[in-house]
């Protein structure tokens, strides 16, 4: 054993020994590679000793393994928000959601469905032991289309809240001040109705899209709504700090007809009644493409919850339910 130096490592695979004899023993843990040994736990080795003291094996640490399925879903993410990101900046803002949180489904459910409250409370529905509604039309106000809605709601002695787009009630002052007129009232449903890319918007913007609407809505005289509706109800990180800071409350729905994706009225009625309850939120929308069925989407529904002996009222502020 004559001239054996006083360390001499030994590397088997992930088992490391060492013979370090004392006064060359550091007092802080060693790290080799992924190895660490604490080795103030190594006994001292003597002179006189080395012939027969034996090396100590300590294993070292294995390296931690991330599974496969980890490693799929980290690079299948990083894709999808690279490809998500140049889907929305190229325009195809309908798409880009779908892509962008492929790998957060919970995140993609938050953002699309308006049944989802991971991002804050809304208004869905409200408390009544009647055959009562809360009829709310989206889109207005717009000339093809607004008056005739009025006239409805007036045959049926009916009652609905517009949720009004800023631009188009700077165009159409006079309309907004007949709706408040016939004794309806008024919701805030964004300035220009950036449907594709609301979702997506920073803070600042969609402050702005409150804030521009509400200005045009109060430029005829009219109150500053308390109620809002982002365009086609989707949701975002900072919808409800923006909604916070000028007292809004979001206001979605329970039961609707997908007026703005068929052309058969009835269809679309048929659906609304399958969801209706006392207390419900009713989606419709006003304004549209030529030959949009929405309208006449209203008038079937009109008298439909007539015949079914329901009101169409704008409840009180104590009965909404947050959920």
């Amino acid at each position: 054993m004559e001239g054996r130096p006083p360390c001499r490592p030994r590397l088997l695979f992930q088992r490391v020994a060492f013979e370090i004899p004392s006064d060359q023993r550091p007092t802080f843990p060693l790290v080799i590679g992924h190895c660490s040994l604490v080795t103030s736990a190594l006994p001292p080795v003597s002179a006189s000793s080395t012939e027969t003291a034996r090396p100590l094996s300590v294993h070292a640490a294995t390296p931690l393994r991330r599974p496969l399925a980890f490693k799929i879903w980290f690079y299948w993410t990083v894709a999808a928000k690279i490809t998500g990101t140049v889907l929305f900046l190229r325009g195809h803002h309908t798409l880009a959601p779908f892509v962008f949180f492929s790998g957060a489904p919970w995140l993609l459910w938050q953002f699309l469905v308006p049944t989802s409250h991971g991002f804050g409370p809304a208004i869905r529905r409200f408390r009544t032991d009647r055959l009562e509604i809360w009829l709310t039309i989206d889109d207005g106000p717009d000339p093809a289309t607004t008056p005739r809605v009025l006239d409805l709601l007036d045959q049926h002695r009916a009652r609905a809240t517009f949720f009004l787009i800023g631009e188009n009630a700077a165009r159409h002052p006079a309309l907004v001040v007949e709706i408040l007129r016939r004794g309806h009232t008024l919701g805030n449903h964004t300035h220009t109705h950036p449907h594709g890319t609301y979702w997506g918007a920073l803070p600042s913007a969609t402050g702005a899209q409150m804030d521009n609407c509400d200005a045009a809505i109060r430029a005829v005289g009219a109150p500053s709504p308390r109620w809002f509706r982002p365009p086609v109800g989707l949701k975002s990180l900072s919808l409800h700090p923006q909604l916070a800071k000028r007292g809004l409350e979001l206001v979605l729905w329970s039961a609707r007809g997908y007026d703005t994706q068929t052309r058969d009225p009835d269809a679309a009625v048929r659906r609304i009644r399958h969801s209706l309850t006392p207390g419900a939120i009713i989606l419709a929308h006003e304004s549209g493409p030529p030959g949009s069925p929405r309208v006449e989407v209203i008038a079937r529904l009109l008298a439909r919850l007539t015949a079914d002996g329901y009101r169409c009222v704008i409840p009180s502020a104590e009965s909404l339910e947050r959920t």
